[in-house]
């Protein structure tokens, strides 16, 4: 593999990360009163998979971690720590990652084949 290759891939995956971190931090901005917050997880899905279309299953991946770390710390009680306590939430975080990871490598960008 060559280095540039290796550095357009790296690229791709990082942009791939701050899409999921930075929409997840939106999410949290949107939702932090709203009353079914619960559910954001699950919507978040769809974020990750979209993710790993455009920019590879690797920036899908540690964004999915991002987002449920930030999620658990900023969205869910107690606020300020990776705690959540509610059971619904904790569920729906487990979830997003059950669901979140097969997705993300089922729908990820296929990397070209040069002749």
């Amino acid at each position: 593999m060559k280095l540039s290759e290796m550095n357009r891939r790296l690229i791709s995956y990082a942009i791939g990360f701050l899409f999921c971190s930075s929409t997840a931090v939106l999410t949290i901005v949107l939702f932090s009163g709203h009353s079914h917050r619960s559910a954001v997880p699950l919507a978040f899905i769809a974020v990750a998979v979209l993710a790993s279309m455009l920019w590879g299953t690797a920036g899908a991946l540690t964004g999915l971690l991002a987002a449920a770390v930030l999620f658990s710390t900023f969205l869910f009680s107690p606020i300020g720590t990776p705690k959540v306590a509610e059971d619904v939430a904790r569920t729906n975080i487990g979830w997003m990652f059950l669901l979140g990871v097969p997705l993300s490598y089922l729908f990820a960008k296929r990397p070209r084949i040069r002749h």
